[in-house]
This record gives C-alpha cells, sequence and structure tokens, in this order.
C-alpha cells in the first residue's frame, strides 16, 4: 500500500509520526503496530486497516484504473506524456503542501461501507 501511495518510508514514517526504522519492522512483519497506529496508517495510505493485516497484495486504487483505461487506446509516446503531465501535477501538489500535514480523501471502500 505504501507503494502504491507513491511514499517512501520517511514519507510515511512522517506521516504516522514514527521512525523509518519501524515502518521497515512493519513491512517485514516483525512487530505489528498498535491498533491507534494502524488507523491513522490506513487513513494515509487510503485503504482500511484490515487490508493492512492481509497478506494478499493490494488491488490497484480506483484512480490508477480510471488512469490505466483512459490511456489504454494511446501510442505509447502519446502514453508517456501523459504520465509526465501526472508526474509533474503530482511534484507541484506536494511542493505546493510541503510542511503541512497531509490529508487523503476518504477511500472508496469505507464510502462504500458506510452507504451499507
Amino acid at each position: 500500500y505504501r507503494h502504491r501511495a507513491k511514499l517512501t518510508q520517511e514519507e510515511l514514517a512522517e506521516c504516522v509520526d514514527v521512525e523509518i526504522a519501524t515502518i521497515s519492522r512493519y513491512e517485514n512483519g516483525a512487530v505489528l503496530p498498535s491498533l491507534v497506529t494502524l488507523e491513522t496508517l490506513a487513513n494515509v495510505l487510503h485503504c482500511g486497516m484490515a487490508d493492512l493485516l492481509d497478506e494478499k497484495l493490494p488491488d490497484k486504487s480506483p484512480e490508477g484504473e480510471r488512469i490505466e483505461a483512459m490511456i489504454e487506446p494511446l501510442l505509447l509516446a502519446e502514453r508517456e506524456l501523459v504520465v509526465q503531465l501526472i508526474e509533474a501535477a503530482v511534484r507541484f501538489l506536494r511542493k505546493r503542501t510541503a510542511g503541512r500535514p497531509r490529508k487523503r480523501a476518504p477511500s472508496r471502500r469505507s464510502e462504500d461501507t458506510e452507504s451499507t
């Protein structure tokens, strides 16, 4: 989920307020986070708490699937241009929000479960 969120261990550690080594231990299964930290991780990584405890690989994000469907019919050079544009937009947004706490949109899974 960290890779899907395009976060380094250092960035995730900062968001969760733990040491980088602690993130590594979570990822390697050497230690489990507290429930409070697990909830924070789930919010930052845009997934459910149960997802983080599951050993299967995460599904693609809905946004990733939408982008993939949009660029699929394009030529390779056009796809690369779209990826470069997205990367530039992400860099711009990260610079703009540097130093501010990162808030993520609620996951679609939590929205789906709230409506049931």
